[in-house]
C-alpha cells in the first residue's frame, strides 16, 4: 500500500477517535444538564406541593372547618399546585395522647377535661374519672430534671374553683419547694415515646369532691406548667381505669399538596382556645363581674 494511503488511513482513524471523544463529552454534558433540569424541576414541584399543603391547613383554620369536614383547591393558576385537606379529632386515641409541642420552663399546656361544641365548652359532657396519669420529660437524658405544677379547674355549685398540686422527682429540691413526690412508676410509654417521669393525679386527694368528678361537665381543664428544665420537654396524659376517656382536645388537620409528580403531606394540630396562662392566678367567673360604685 502506498505510503500516502497509510497516512490518510491514520488521519481518518485519529479523526474518528477525536470525534468519539468529543461526542462522549457532549453526551456527558447533555446528560448532566438533563439530570440537573430534572432535579431542579422535582425540587420546584416539591416546594410547590409543600406550599400547597400549608395553604390547605391555613384555609381549614380560616374557614373554621368542623371535625369531619375538608376542603380542596388550587394555589395560583401559574403554579398548577393543588391541595386537599381533612379535619379530624385530636387525639385520635382518647385513652392517651402526647401534647403536640414540647414545653420550656414556665410554659403551660392545657389538658381539657370538658367536651367542646366547636370552640365552646359543653356543660353536659366530659371526663368523669377520679384519676389520670401525667408523663413528662425525656427518658435517659441527663440534665436538669423537670418538675410540673398541675392546676385543675372545676365547677362546684355556682363557683369555678381551682385545685393545685406539684410534683418534683428531685428530693433535694422537694426540701426547698415542698412539692410532692411523683406517684408514678418512673416508666411511662405512650405509643413509641418513652418519658422520664410520671405521676398519678388523684382528684380526690386534691380536695375535689366525688360529686364533681362523677358529674359530666363539672371538670373543666387541667393546666400543666413545666418547671426547672433547661430544654424543651414532652408532656403526655393517660386516662387511668376504664371509667372515662379524655375528650377531644382540638382538631387534627391533614393536608396533602400536589404539583406535577410531587406530593407532600402536612399535619397540624389546632388546639381549642384556652385562657392565657397569665390569668391562672386571677379571678374566674361563669357570670359577669360587676364593679359597684362607692
Amino acid at each position: 500500500m502506498p505510503k500516502s494511503s497509510m497516512q490518510s488511513g491514520q488521519v481518518l482513524l485519529l479523526i474518528l477517535l477525536a470525534m468519539a471523544v468529543v461526542a462522549t463529552l457532549v453526551l456527558s454534558v447533555v446528560s448532566r444538564s438533563i439530570t440537573d433540569i430534572a432535579v431542579t424541576t422535582q425540587d420546584e414541584q416539591s416546594l410547590r406541593a409543600f406550599s400547597a399543603a400549608e395553604a390547605g391547613v391555613e384555609k381549614a383554620i380560616v374557614d373554621g372547618l368542623a371535625i369531619g369536614l375538608g376542603s380542596s383547591g388550587t394555589v395560583g393558576e401559574a403554579t398548577e399546585a393543588e391541595f386537599s385537606s381533612e379535619v379530624g379529632e385530636f387525639p385520635e386515641n382518647k385513652r392517651s395522647f402526647i401534647y403536640p409541642t414540647e414545653l420550656a420552663s414556665g410554659d403551660t399546656a392545657t389538658v381539657w377535661l370538658a367536651e367542646h361544641d366547636s370552640e365552646q365548652i359543653s356543660g353536659d359532657r366530659g371526663f368523669t374519672g377520679q384519676t389520670f396519669r401525667l408523663c413528662w420529660g425525656k427518658a435517659g437524658v441527663s440534665g436538669a430534671e423537670p418538675a410540673i405544677e398541675v392546676s385543675v379547674f372545676y365547677d362546684e355549685g355556682p363557683e369555678l374553683r381551682v385545685a393545685r398540686v406539684a410534683y418534683d422527682s428531685s428530693s433535694t429540691r422537694r426540701g426547698e419547694n415542698n412539692f410532692s413526690s411523683p406517684a408514678g412508676s418512673g416508666k411511662c410509654t405512650i405509643g413509641e415515646r418513652e418519658f422520664g417521669f410520671d405521676s398519678l393525679v388523684d382528684l380526690g386527694s386534691m380536695g375535689i369532691r366525688s360529686r364533681v368528678f362523677n358529674d359530666p361537665g363539672k371538670l373543666k381543664m387541667a393546666r400543666v406548667r413545666m418547671l426547672y428544665n433547661t430544654d424543651g420537654e414532652p408532656l403526655g396524659a393517660v386516662s387511668e381505669g376504664s371509667s372515662s376517656n379524655f375528650p377531644v382536645q382540638g382538631k387534627l388537620i391533614e393536608s396533602t399538596g400536589s404539583s406535577g409528580d410531587a406530593q407532600r403531606k402536612v399535619e397540624f394540630v389546632n388546639l381549642f382556645s384556652e385562657p392565657p396562662a397569665i390569668f391562672d392566678s386571677a379571678i374566674f367567673s361563669d357570670i359577669n363581674l360587676i364593679k359597684e360604685e362607692q
